[in-house]
């Protein structure tokens, strides 16, 4: 079971996105023992650890520590949810997506540096 826990008094957007075998309720208090502020279980959906990898490598950019991230302003359960849903549960479909958006992203940056050259070189 994937779940997303929100740390609220130190930012509304620092959620952990984990991955347990157990409740997640029972792996929020598990967290809450050692914690100084409240958590709060924001969302749980169906996945298994590979899910959860494959959400923290899309998630990445926003990443504080370990499996803590930062949305800032943005709804943090919505773009999780979006994410999953996009990818319909599936580690598989998370990671082409992610590949495929990589891909996009190589190709802008090339047709970038191309103009930049062919700006340099009066063309």
């Amino acid at each position: 079971m994937i779940y997303v826990i929100a740390a609220p008094e130190i930012s509304p957007g620092r959620v952990k996105i984990g991955y347990t075998s157990k409740k997640p309720i029972f792996r929020m208090g598990e967290l809450q023992t050692g914690c100084p502020v409240l958590l709060e279980l924001i969302m749980q959906f169906n996945g298994d650890m590979a899910l959860e990898k494959e959400l923290h490598k899309w998630f990445a950019p926003f990443r504080t520590h370990c499996e803590w991230f930062e949305f800032g302003e943005l709804d943090a359960a919505q773009e999780i949810a979006d994410v999953y849903e996009a990818c319909e549960g599936d580690f598989r479909n998370l990671r082409q997506m992610r590949s495929d958006v990589m891909m996009e992203n190589r190709k802008r940056l090339q047709q970038e540096h191309m103009a930049k050259w062919r700006a340099g070189q009066g063309r």
